[in-house]
């Protein structure tokens, strides 16, 4: 598990610039007419976290068209404190420096900043201080050069995703459901979040089941983690829950959360189950069927579900499905290739009626006389 790491400073500064000369009250040159010096700060890195090891570059120039020759400069950097304002350690990079007009920008020094930020702050900021600096625009050298430059690094707060299904989607009720979600670090950096929680407004035990390779309790990039939910949806209906997942970020401290997503459930309405002994299958008892004739049965469903069950005809040669009407009656033409038996069944129990079949009829062939003359 990563750990936030405590503010850390080090200096490694190149001090650059021409060596001071002696204080001299004068125009220099003596055409000038501007304060020109330009002092700029860069960052090594714009997105940041918490530890993250980096760079502030500083530069100098003085050689606008009609500039005057700066003598005496100091340039400090003040470095983020906790908070992310520009109120941390001074950093002196530049003592007593002279810039006449024609120093081309160049860099005078470079400090490194470790990133430590309290929970909750977002951005850190340095300010660079160009301070002391005479200004040689007339004899009596009374004007200072004062410059100061801001730039920041962002924090970006770790991002989560959360997808979920269910399993399985329908059945009749009462219907058991297995939910699983799976949780993504989508951060663009290295930001781990841990205290992961899953909810769910209609399953409301989701349990942590697998995905962290590194077992450190904390959500990395390459990362996902599976938890699991199971319910019992007791009655008829549509059951569309929706799930949410939260976590803290381990750098900086920050409450992220993901979601909502949502799954649907259709609870339909049980099928009796009937025992073996119980008829719901009627056909007409006086019903004759034999091998090779069109015949038309018609079934009647007397139990269970009426409307709509699923009726089967097979043997004989015959293979028929289909549902019965608001009577619960279903009717077929078939024509049995063979004798045997047609078996009827139903969804609606589990009863089955079996007609014989007959064989087909004898038909006697015309007998063509015979001349015996």
């Amino acid at each position: 598990m990563r750990r936030a790491v405590c503010w850390v400073v080090s200096m490694a500064v190149g001090l650059m610039g021409l060596a001071a000369q002696p204080a001299r009250a004068d125009r220099m040159p003596t055409d000038c007419n501007k304060n020109g010096a330009v002092l700029n700060v860069e960052r090594s890195q714009a997105e940041v976290k918490n530890g993250d090891a980096i760079k502030y570059y500083l530069t100098v120039g003085n050689d606008a068209a009609g500039s005057c020759n700066v003598t005496g400069a100091t340039i400090d950097l003040v470095l983020p404190a906790r908070d992310g304002t520009p109120t941390g350690q001074r950093v002196r990079v530049v003592t007593g420096a002279d810039y006449p007009f024609g120093f081309h920008e160049t860099r005078v020094g470079e400090v490194p900043y470790t990133v430590a930020l309290d929970k909750g702050v977002t951005n850190a900021t340095v300010r660079a201080v160009f301070a002391g600096g005479v200004l040689h625009d007339n004899p009596q050298d009374t004007s200072l050069v004062g410059i100061f430059k801001d730039i920041g690094s962002f924090m970006t707060p770790p991002k989560i995703n959360i997808t979920k299904v269910a399993n399985p989607t329908s059945g009749p009720a009462p219907l058991t459901v297995t939910y699983t979600y799976t949780v993504t670090n989508t951060s663009t950096l290295d930001l781990p979040v841990n205290h992961v929680i899953v909810t769910d407004d209609l399953c409301p035990s989701a349990v942590y089941a697998a995905g962290d390779a590194d077992g450190d309790g904390a959500l990395d990039v390459t990362e996902a983690w599976t938890f699991t939910c199971t319910t019992t949806h007791p009655n008829p209906g549509a059951y569309v829950d929706t799930a949410n997942v939260c976590g803290d970020g381990v750098l900086g401290g920050e409450h992220v959360c993901a979601g909502p997503v949502q799954a649907t459930v259709v609870v339909t309405v049980p099928v009796p189950v009937r025992s073996a002994s119980e008829r719901c299958i009627s056909v007409p008892k006086k019903l004759s069927v034999r091998a090779k004739e069109l015949t038309t049965v018609k079934v009647t469903v007397t139990a269970g579900v009426i409307q709509g069950a699923s009726v089967n005809v097979s043997g004989a040669g015959v293979k028929r499905s289909g549902k019965t009407n608001s009577k619960g009656q279903a009717t077929f033409k078939v024509r049995p290739t063979k004798k045997g038996t047609l078996t009827i069944s139903s969804t609606s129990c589990l009863d089955a009626a079996r007609v014989s079949v007959k064989g087909a009829r004898q038909t006697q062939s015309r007998q063509v006389p015979r001349n015996t003359g």
